[in-house]
């Protein structure tokens, strides 16, 4: 069932396990495969076959790596002697490195990889499709989707952490005219490059995303009204500073940003809105960046202005 490849003689490749081939190992087998089949995330079943190996296969140490490159379990000792175990098919799930110091039972390692591996293939799958469905195709970004869960968690810790959140929401100015002048496709390259940047230069604890058409949303962990105007201010002059080649054109653009601060008592709804109206004033006065500060009280003005660069 399982075969060594020539051009990889340290690499085994795993092929699916038989029902036969696993009944031969007993009923013990038979019960853990039900429980791996309840599990439904790639790391609930990685976890029910690691802890399964250590006990059944002698197995100590477990590291899966998948298609991606990511680690996505890793159990036990550093590992001074290792085995590599590949899931077979065209669409490889990943790979297993296996702790192997001379115990390990090769022949029960195979058959329960094997019955793994189409399990552990459907929830790689299911898991990539559903991060397919949070992201914007064109931009990489995270989609609206996306953000409405993302931003009702960090409105959770804003109530019980009081932990700061700005949000930032940037709007490309006359976008319909790029379209209009050089086509969809320059307008794709802009927005292209517009999300391109804001990776770029974003934090790594900051969230992005393509809200709707020209319109972006960044999300700013752990930061208040001070921190607001200099990543305002920062983000502008790096997509203003963009020069976008598009076939015989060169496009340059500019974008009005609006910023709001999360305050006890908001909603993530109510934050995005603030932000989003600040945005419009800010495109009726391109000079300006508008920060809403909070709530607005009766005997306050709901918005005061940043002065842009």
């Amino acid at each position: 069932m399982v075969a060594k490849r020539q051009a990889e003689p340290d690499v085994w490749v795993i092929e699916e396990t038989g029902a036969d081939e696993l009944l031969s190992l007993g009923t013990e087998a038979v019960a853990w495969l039900l429980t791996l089949q309840r599990a439904t995330t790639v790391d609930e079943r990685l976890g029910v076959l690691t802890d399964w190996l250590a006990a059944q296969a002698g197995v100590s140490a477990l590291r899966f790596i998948d298609q991606a490159g990511r680690v996505r379990a890793d159990a036990g000792p550093e590992m001074a002697a290792c085995s590599w175990w590949r899931i077979a098919g065209a669409e490889a799930a990943g790979v297993f490195q296996i702790g192997d110091d001379g115990a390990v039972d090769v022949n029960k390692l195979s058959f329960v990889l094997g019955a793994v591996a189409p399990l552990l293939r459907g929830a790689l799958a299911y898991e990539c499709a559903v991060r397919r469905a949070r992201r914007d195709p064109l931009t990489g970004l995270q989609n609206r989707t996306a953000m409405a869960e993302a931003l009702a968690a960090e409105m959770d810790l804003v109530v019980r952490h009081e932990a700061p959140l700005t949000l930032l929401v940037i709007d490309v100015d006359h976008f319909k005219t790029i379209n209009d002048c050089f086509g969809h496709r320059a307008g794709d390259a802009v927005l292209r490059q517009i999300g391109e940047r804001l990776k770029a230069h974003s934090r790594t604890g900051d969230l992005l995303f393509r809200y709707a058409g020209d319109e972006f949303v960044v999300a700013l962990r752990q930061t208040d009204e001070a921190g607001a105007e200099q990543a305002a201010r920062r983000l502008r002059h790096l997509i203003e500073r963009a020069v976008i080649q598009h076939e015989d054109h060169i496009i340059r653009v500019s974008v009005s940003v609006g910023a709001a601060c999360a305050a006890a008592g908001d909603t993530a709804e109510a934050l995005f809105e603030r932000a989003d109206q600040a945005m419009y004033r800010d495109k009726a006065d391109a000079t300006r960046i508008r920060l809403a500060a909070g709530p607005a009280r009766a005997a306050e003005p709901p918005s005061y202005g940043i002065h842009g660069q």
